[in-house]
């Protein structure tokens, strides 16, 4: 009973405003249908306006004291029907239902609340975008103010670039009218374009100086011109009086025929080869009579050269103007083969002329050198041949006086088979030449381009090279000399390697003889040459690969000592420019069924490094050098014997004298000999 009095009380309001809505809805019926949608609104309206002055607070409030009431009502309700009240429960539904259409009136304002907070809120966001995109423009027109100030700050104006004399200067030289220094020493920007001003009164008098200046060039020109003609009209009658006089000349012996023939065919010379000509003529005049130098050709052909050919027929126009004209002469058109095949002859082409050296030792024996200059490739070529007054053929020792070989490497990193001037490349490409070829062109040593006032490090981007005499008359003396040292050791060697083929070592100098003893029991029975890939395809001599770099270029050769039962195997290197760089030699041995080599064996080891490197320390002389190689053939020898005697074998009994045997831990035997007494020999 204290529940439903409490609920009655609570439910007083509502009943009361369910009477007012009952008033009002009976009021709005008899308004009429036609005015149902602007009540609607208004009703629609006052709601919101009530949703937005009522407190949120108290309506939560509100709301859970209805729903409390509400959960009341409805278990009385449930407690009402088991006691079977039917005026109750009536009553109490319809409390229940006024506290329910409440809660509803309270959900729709909340509806209506929410949907303002949310406007508001939208609106806001709106206000803060727009706020936020005023800064960010804000921002931009601030960076873009900064960027016009740097582009004003970096501004460069092109008086700049002038470049101007220095102040102290413009205030010595200009005149007062223009420096006005009451003025200028107080503005700079006056300063500056007082000195602009004088800049531009100077540069007015220079330029009428030049054109004065290039006036009186021209007046020169012309009178150099006249002058010239002239002295090309004198030409002929002074031939003809050398003509005329030429009887006179002869009966009182103030000519000579064949050497004023030579002179004037090397005026037909091409330049490099005219500072050749002259150079090595002063020399032969001055120092070594031993040299000659000629003159080879065809006169006839190189007076038309002179005549008709200049120094661009390499270039693409003019080869192509010339093939136009040869066609019209012709009154016919070649075919593509036909012009590119003559312009190949034509870029390949050689002077008429060339000039001839010979150098002569005093044993007779002779170098002769025939340069050639190739006209559209800008470079001298050599071909070499020698003569030896012993004519006795040797067929390992033909490569060491051969032509292409004899003079490779006469200075460092020179062979000859590659063009010195590296524009050639390109124009051998352009006519279908992979690249120089040197057996057919001859071989372009860059000495050679030297002593005939070549120099190709110094060239610029273009392909022709200025001849210079300064270089030649520099270079020839040295280079002359070497060819001469580079001869007389060559064939010193030829004819060592020519008593080899024979199975016989020639005498050493005595000086030498002193070295070795005087008795060696093993002989050597076969000398042959081999090519590199047999030298390199061997497996004693793998380890000198990967300390010396050898090539194609190198002479090898291969040797087989015997003494008794025991062989030694032996490979040779031998390089270009020896003897600067001495023979190499690897060594094999078979003996009492082993194979011993310097990878398996210490003492075979011991042995090449005493060929190899001990042996240079006995050709401390120039003239010694060119007995290199049977000076280390000796050495290998007597370590041969050294090998087998000190072995302790009953078949090689001990002839030579050493003290031990073999010493220290590596049991080094005794390769090295001393000069004591009658000769020993120690270990090192």
């Amino acid at each position: 009973m204290v529940k439903e009095s409490g609920i009655r009380e609570n439910s007083e309001p509502s009943v009361k405003k369910r009477k007012k809505e009952d008033m009002l809805t009976s009021k709005i019926s008899v308004a009429g249908t036609s005015s149902d949608a602007n009540l609607y609104k208004k009703v629609i309206d006052y709601e919101e306006a009530e949703a937005v002055l009522r407190d949120a607070e108290e309506d939560f409030e509100l709301y859970r004291n209805i729903c409390e009431e509400f959960r009341s009502a409805v278990a009385e309700i449930a407690a009402l029907k088991l006691k079977v009240t039917v005026d109750q429960i009536s009553e109490k539904k319809t409390q229940a239902a006024l506290l329910f259409v409440t809660l509803k009136k309270l959900n729709r304002l909340e509806k209506f609340r929410t949907k303002h907070l949310r406007d508001g809120l939208h609106k806001v966001k709106q206000q803060v975008d727009s706020q936020h995109l005023h800064l960010q423009n804000l921002l931009y027109e601030v960076l873009h103010l900064k960027k016009e100030v740097t582009k004003c700050l970096q501004f460069k104006s092109k008086d700049e670039e002038i470049d101007l004399v220095p102040v102290e200067e413009f205030y010595k030289e200009a005149p007062e009218k223009i420096t006005r220094p009451e003025v200028t020493k107080f503005d700079s920007h006056q300063l500056k374009l007082a000195r602009l001003e004088w800049e531009l009164n100077q540069r007015k008098r220079l330029a009428a100086q030049c054109h004065e200046l290039q006036a009186e060039k021209e007046t020169v020109a012309t009178a150099i011109q006249k002058k010239k003609t002239h002295i090309d009209d004198l030409a002929p009658m002074l031939k003809d009086i050398l003509a005329v006089t030429k009887p006179v000349q002869e009966n009182l012996g103030l000519c000579s025929a064949p050497r004023h023939k030579l002179h004037q065919m090397a005026y037909l010379l091409p330049h490099p080869l005219y500072f050749l000509y002259v150079q090595a003529d002063a020399h032969r005049e001055a120092c070594d009579k031993n040299i000659s130098v000629t003159v080879m050709g065809d006169e006839e052909e190189a007076q038309r050269l002179h005549r008709t050919v200049s120094d661009d027929l390499s270039q693409d126009d003019s080869d192509s103007d010339n093939q136009e004209e040869i066609g019209k002469r012709h009154h016919r058109k070649k075919s593509r083969t036909d012009r590119h095949e003559e312009r190949k002859k034509q870029l390949l082409m050689k002077h008429p002329l060339s000039v001839n050296i010979t150098i002569t030792l005093k044993s007779g024996d002779s170098i002769y050198l025939t340069f050639w200059y190739l006209i559209n490739l800008h470079i001298v070529s050599i071909k070499v041949k020698v003569t030896l007054v012993e004519a006795q053929s040797s067929i390992c020792g033909s490569q060491l006086i051969s032509g292409e070989h004899i003079l490779a490497d006469l200075f460092p990193d020179d062979k000859g088979l590659e063009s010195p001037n590296v524009a050639n490349h390109y124009q051998l490409k352009q006519v279908g030449i992979d690249g120089y070829n040197s057996s057919q062109l001859g071989l372009a040593y860059i000495w050679a381009q030297r002593i005939c006032g070549l120099e190709f490090i110094t060239a610029d981007k273009d392909c022709k090279v200025e001849p210079k005499s300064t270089i030649s008359q520099a270079c020839l003396p040295g280079i002359l000399n070497a060819i001469k040292m580079r001869l007389g050791s060559r064939i010193q060697l030829y004819k060592q390697v020519q008593a080899l083929e024979g199975g016989t070592l020639l005498s050493c100098p005595p000086a030498i003889q002193n070295s070795f003893p005087t008795k060696i029991n093993c002989s050597v029975t076969q000398w042959q040459s081999i090519v590199h890939s047999d030298f390199v395809s061997l497996p004693f001599s793998a380890h000198l690969l990967s300390v010396v770099c050898l090539s194609d270029s190198d002479i090898f050769y291969k040797t087989l000592i015997l003494r008794g039962s025991a062989q030694m195997h032996a490979v040779c290197a031998l390089k270009c420019d020896f003897p600067d760089s001495p023979p190499l030699f690897a060594l094999q041995l078979h003996w009492s069924g082993q194979l011993l080599n310097a990878t398996n064996s210490e003492s075979v080891r011991d042995m090449e490094r005493e060929v190899n490197v001990y042996c240079k320390q006995l050709c401390s002389t120039p003239k010694l050098a060119p007995w290199l190689l049977t000076i280390q053939l000796l050495q290998v020898m007597t370590c041969f014997d050294i090998f087998l005697e000190s072995s302790g074998s009953a078949e090689f009994p001990r002839e030579k004298i050493f003290l031990r045997p073999v010493r220290r831990r590596n049991r080094a035997l005794p390769y090295k000999y001393m000069q004591v007494g009658g000769g020993i020999f120690v270990q090192h």
